[in-house]
């Protein structure tokens, strides 16, 4: 069992979220971002769905630039 960890990457920042399945860990990290957008007032369509990543993690695991190692 692991977990599903959710990235992106911007210019000033390094957004991430974890869950269960990629999908919730998508909508979460989706979720965060949404919140940064208000907080910061951002321009809508700042970051694209397109660039998170997700990387999965078996429990004890670890990763290395989005890969298990």
């Amino acid at each position: 069992m692991g977990i599903h960890i959710a990235t992106l990457d911007s210019a000033h920042f390094t957004f991430m979220a974890a869950a269960p399945s990629e999908d919730e860990a998508r909508e979460n990290l989706i979720a965060g971002l949404q919140r940064h957008t208000r907080q910061y007032r951002c321009t809508n369509g700042w970051y694209a769905e397109d660039d998170i990543s997700i990387t999965y993690v078996e429990a004890g695991g670890a990763s290395r630039d989005g890969q298990p190692i």
